[in-house]
Formats: structure tokens, C-alpha cells, sequence
């Protein structure tokens, strides 16, 4: 007997598997864009301060 394509266990099985995938690698994704904006932040930040002292000691 052949089972219908919704009602086959591994294939729903398979469905949330690739769902948690995707999820994961969103949230991957989302970390490293996230990381990267506090490092630009920082980096500008710092360069900031240094022109500052730099002008201020002129």
C-alpha cells in the first residue's frame, strides 16, 4: 500500500528538520550582521577619541 505524500511521518519528520535549518541559519546570520555593526560602531568610536585627542593636543 502506498502512502500519500502528507500523511508519510518521515517526510513531516523531514519538513521540521529543514525548518530548525533554516531557523538556525537565520539566526546565524542575523548574529554576524549584528557583530559586525557593533565592531564598525566600536572602530568608529575609537577613531573618533583618537582624533579628538589628536586635535586637542595640537
Amino acid at each position: 500500500m502506498l502512502l500519500k505524500k502528507g500523511n508519510d511521518p518521515s517526510n513531516d519528520s523531514r519538513h521540521m528538520f529543514d525548518n530548525e535549518t533554516e531557523d538556525e541559519s537565520y539566526k546565524r546570520y542575523k548574529h554576524a550582521c549584528y557583530r559586525n555593526l557593533i565592531l564598525k560602531s566600536l572602530l568608529s568610536f575609537c577613531l573618533g577619541l583618537l582624533l579628538m585627542y589628536l586635535l586637542e593636543g595640537c
